[in-house]
């Protein structure tokens, strides 16, 4: 997660819900980053991993999943994205909004 405060309190939420989670805070996922950075060091953190659950920014979220997929879209506050790889990390996200 970023380490911006809300990204942390979001991770932190998630935690407890899963409480076999690793937390890992990165500058690489703060709201203006490199999204080819951010998006090689989630795939550097993913590795071996069966799910990951990035909590982060805008701009950040909209330019990864165009990084990764190739698909651009437009996100708002709370939105979140489900991005699914085959074993040739070829990537395809499903985008669904979620309700406050």
């Amino acid at each position: 997660h970023s380490p911006l405060l809300r990204a942390r309190q979001t991770a932190d939420l998630c935690a407890e819900r899963w409480p076999d989670a690793v937390l890992v805070e990165d500058e690489a996922f703060v709201p203006s980053p490199d999204a080819e950075a951010a998006g090689a060091r989630l795939l550097e953190l993913a590795a071996g991993q069966g799910t990951v659950l990035l909590v982060s920014h805008l701009p950040l979220l909209p330019a990864l999943c165009d990084w990764l997929c190739d698909a651009q879209r437009h996100f708002e506050p709370a939105d979140a994205v489900l991005l699914e790889a085959d074993d040739a990390l070829a990537w395809r996200g499903g985008f669904r909004r979620v309700a406050p």
